[in-house]
């Protein structure tokens, strides 16, 4: 009996920003604590291989909304590309 294919995850794909973009997102996503909007700054550092960066952003939206589990699974991704 051959074990069953486990599919790949499905990445996001990333969010192509101008850092301008990239700024005023964080911006209002801190002023509005926002985890969407955190989880989707997460990403786009995350598409611009600033692992770190994406982390932060990923851990901020699960302080602001705990049960996230996007951010929680981009928070795991960052970790293991770091």
């Amino acid at each position: 009996a051959s074990a069953p294919t486990v599919p790949s995850p499905d990445i996001p794909s990333p969010v192509a920003v101008t850092q301008a973009q990239l700024s005023s997102m964080v911006t209002q996503a801190t002023e509005r604590q926002d985890a969407a909007l955190a989880t989707k700054a997460g990403w786009a550092y995350f598409g611009r291989n600033e692992f770190s960066s994406a982390g932060m952003w990923f851990n901020q939206a699960l302080e602001w909304s705990p049960g996230l589990g996007e951010a929680a699974y981009g928070l795991a991704l960052s970790k293991f590309r770091e």
